[in-house]
């Protein structure tokens, strides 16, 4: 009992440690910027330049003579989704989706972080949801195909459930932040230049 009493206090004391706080918001913060920065902002750019390809394909073989390029339009609405959903996430991570803050200025240092915690969870809780949701989706419509590129799908769908993972990640790695990291690299659903602040 003894033994597992000195852990705790032990893990207690690393977790509040200078030095801890120092390499774990360093390692967070390269975390965050080699998944949502690097790889998924990379990943959009290709889907965007993709996307906006196709549509203009689209638009343009409407004034050709011959027959249209029918398989842009499945492109194009493949990529929009993937496009929607990965960006999503991204604006979520900059803090930069949409936010009224009037009530939540009204209250006092207490009420507000225990308000971004509440919101916190409700968020995990939701994309959670919908992620779990989406992979159980997929294996439904994994057998369709759509009618001019005869994928499945799956490829559709899928951007679901990992648009909303990746909240659910970012969302995961914020609690930590706050909690253990005294809110040095993610921040919350309070009002600086891009709508968000870290709890104090």
């Amino acid at each position: 009992m003894c033994g597992n009493q000195g852990k705790a206090i032990g893990f207690a004391l690393l977790i509040g440690h200078p030095d801890f706080v120092s390499l774990g918001g360093i390692f967070l913060e390269k975390l965050i910027h080699i998944i949502f920065d690097v790889i998924i902002g990379f990943i959009i750019k290709i889907i965007g330049a993709v996307m906006i390809t196709a549509v203009l394909l689209q638009i343009a073989f409407r004034y050709l003579p011959f027959s249209g390029m029918t398989w842009t339009e499945e492109l194009g609405r493949l990529t929009f989704v993937w496009f929607c959903l990965l960006s999503t996430a991204v604006t979520f991570v900059k803090g930069q989706h949409l936010a009224i803050d009037y009530f939540y200025l009204k209250w006092n240092k207490t009420v507000q972080t225990i308000m971004t915690y509440v919101s916190w969870l409700l968020i995990l809780t939701f994309s959670g949801v919908v992620s779990f949701q989406g992979f159980k989706l997929l294996e439904m419509v994994g057998k369709q195909r759509s009618p001019v590129l005869r994928l499945s799908f799956f490829w559709f769908y899928l951007s679901v459930p990992v648009g909303c993972g990746l909240i659910v990640l970012f969302t995961v790695l914020t609690i930590i932040d706050n909690l253990f990291l005294k809110g040095k690299i993610t921040r919350s659903v309070s009002a600086d230049e891009t709508g968000t602040q870290a709890i104090n």
